[in-house]
């Protein structure tokens, strides 16, 4: 394993651990959010489920507005940095974001259009606004995510979290509900746009002379697009077919419970596997442009510590589901079971993020949207064949079943251009640790009655068993601890040394 791949690998761990901590600041700003959500809208009303289907206008907009700009906005500026190519990465920036500029004031004009023939409330302007506003806070932070600034990329990031949840959370307790929250989402979405300018401009050393054709950045972005919307459609093909299929209650508050299962199981992944495909991605790409033939030793060492954080992650959510769901309130107890099911994804999430950041760096877009619609395909039908009968839990083996196909396709695809290995090792080694650390949350919850205090307990001593447990079956290598230095600051050096003494 080569150096470079080792370095590379690490910079990937770097920039997740920065990621990382906004997911935790993200857990921590949501969990307050929906308390005050739940109270706000209990789960015998409507308000969840209607809160629900703003959302997702909302966030389709930021798809659709992007065209899939935005990750070849990643792609291509991490691409040609890495071969010292730095007029042809602005270049793609500008060209990418003339683009998203038209596509969003386009869309935000017949947003207004529409709502002004409905009749304009305070509401659908908001909307409106946040049409314009969403796709292009999201298109300026991949920019920084590009440029590989993963400091301030997770900056941005955080200071869009803490400005769309806590003045949502005054606005609600003041009475404004719904309107209260898209204009903390507008609001959020602007300031975003404004910080973003610092590291952008900062970012290229040359801002002449390049010329991206208009074909090669359009092959490449529209199926993104396509795999995006597949994307956003897989998370919510389980919560649509649970409106249509759903029978014995009213399908908005089965809508709702789902929801807060579906939310709380997409929070740890972004905190976990999606801050690794955060940080792979641009990674990959330039590693991709700089050497090629080092592409696969990167991937398999990401997927060897992907494994390594997941399955003790996965194995914790499923065991402390019911004391983090009923903290939200005893009328969300049937979101625990959905929400156990669903931590199965967590494991899955991790190798199919390095087998998608594999596909996107190499450029084959096409091949990622074929992936992504095996996927989707194979989750809607086993939702009609199962929400009859199972209602929320067969969403949630739905949901599992997407990660399964997809991920088996994708691999088996991704072997025509690259070497694939995952990392069997970490797959035993942590599969055991996670089994010991699953022993240590029972026994906890069993003496401990206070869901505070099992919460805590339960991180605190299956983390340290955890990591005993890895130590003891010797999963600790002299390239783990290479990794390991090119992440800490020097002046966790004693860190690396004891590292040194338990490595084989």
């Amino acid at each position: 394993m080569g150096d470079g791949a080792i370095l590379r690998t690490a910079r990937i761990a770097r920039g997740a651990g920065y990621i990382f901590l906004r997911g935790v600041l993200q857990i921590g700003l949501t969990l307050v959010f929906f308390l005050f959500l739940a109270r706000c809208f209990p789960a015998y009303t409507t308000g969840m489920g209607e809160f629900a289907i703003v959302g997702f206008i909302y966030t389709l907009a930021q798809i659709v507005g992007n065209l899939g700009m935005n990750w070849g906005a990643v792609r291509y500026i991490a691409y040609y940095q890495g071969k010292g190519e730095e007029e042809m990465a602005y270049a793609a920036m500008i060209s990418s974001l003339k683009v998203v500029l038209v596509c969003s004031s386009v869309l935000s004009a017949i947003s207004f259009a529409i709502c002004y023939h409905i009749g304009l409330t305070p509401l659908l302007i908001l909307l409106s606004i946040g049409v314009f506003s969403a796709p292009l806070w999201f298109f300026m932070v991949s920019i920084v995510q590009g440029l590989r600034k993963f400091g301030w990329f997770s900056g941005l990031l955080s200071i869009n979290e803490v400005l769309r949840k806590v003045p949502a959370i005054v606005l609600l307790i003041w009475g404004y509900g719904l309107e209260g929250i898209l204009l903390s989402w507008v609001v959020a979405d602007f300031a975003t746009i404004g910080l973003s300018f610092i590291p952008i401009s900062r970012g290229f050393r040359t801002k002449e002379g390049g010329s991206l054709p208009a074909k090669e950045l359009f092959s490449f972005s529209m199926p993104i697009l396509g795999a995006n919307l597949i994307e956003y459609a897989s998370a919510w093909a389980d919560r649509i077919a649970l409106l249509f299929l759903f029978v014995g209650g009213n399908p908005l508050i089965a809508l709702g419970i789902y929801t807060v299962a579906a939310t709380a199981n997409q929070l740890v992944i972004a905190m976990i596997t999606r801050s690794f495909f955060m940080a792979m991605f641009p990674q990959f790409s330039e590693t991709y442009g700089a050497k090629p033939e080092e592409l696969s030793q990167v991937f398999a060492l990401s997927s060897r510590y992907i494994n390594y954080v997941s399955f003790p992650c996965a194995i914790g959510a499923a065991l402390l589901a019911e004391p983090v769901i009923l903290i939200l309130g005893p009328t969300y107890v049937d979101a625990v079971s959905p929400f156990m099911l669903l931590a199965t994804c967590i494991i899955l999430s991790g190798p199919w993020y390095a087998v998608a950041s594999a596909f996107l760096a190499l450029g084959k877009s096409g091949e990622y949207l074929k992936m992504m619609a095996t996927g989707v395909i194979s989750d809607i039908v086993v939702c009609a064949l199962l929400i009859p009968y199972l209602g929320i839990c067969g969403a949630a083996i739905g949901r599992n079943v997407l990660f399964v196909t997809s991920l088996c396709w994708g691999a088996i695809r991704l072997r025509k251009y690259i070497e694939v290995k995952f990392d069997k090792e970490s797959v035993v080694k942590g599969g055991v640790g996670a089994t010991i650390l699953g022993g240590v949350v029972y026994a906890v919850s069993v003496f401990f009655v206070h869901k505070l205090l099992v919460l805590l307990l339960s991180v605190l001593l299956g983390s340290l068993a955890y990591l005993a447990s890895i130590v003891a079956q010797r999963g600790v290598h002299s390239r783990d601890v290479e990794f390991i230095e090119g992440i800490l600051p020097p002046r966790m050096n004693w860190l690396v040394r004891l590292l040194e003494k338990v490595a084989k």
